[in-house]
């Protein structure tokens, strides 16, 4: 009985943006907060196109945080 919804956004075909409304903590009176994920890079492997360059950042009090940044350098398909 979960219901859960995001807004994706999309540039020239690509996914370009994730936000949804999440909890930050485990705690009893956590409260939710919005979270975004931007993709700032695609890169092509063999015929995939994969984000390779992310961030996930946390909006508290109108204040961006970024908490996460990924960047993948190495990519193994089986």
């Amino acid at each position: 009985d979960m219901h859960v919804s995001a807004i994706f956004t999309f540039e020239d075909g690509l996914l370009r943006k994730v936000e949804a409304m999440r909890y930050k903590d485990v705690d009893d009176d956590s409260e939710r907060l919005l979270c975004v994920g931007t993709i700032d890079a695609y890169e092509k492997h063999d015929q995939w196109l994969i984000p390779t360059q992310l961030d996930v950042t946390w909006m508290m009090d109108d204040t961006a945080f970024t908490w996460y940044k990924i960047d993948v350098t190495d990519i193994t398909f089986n």
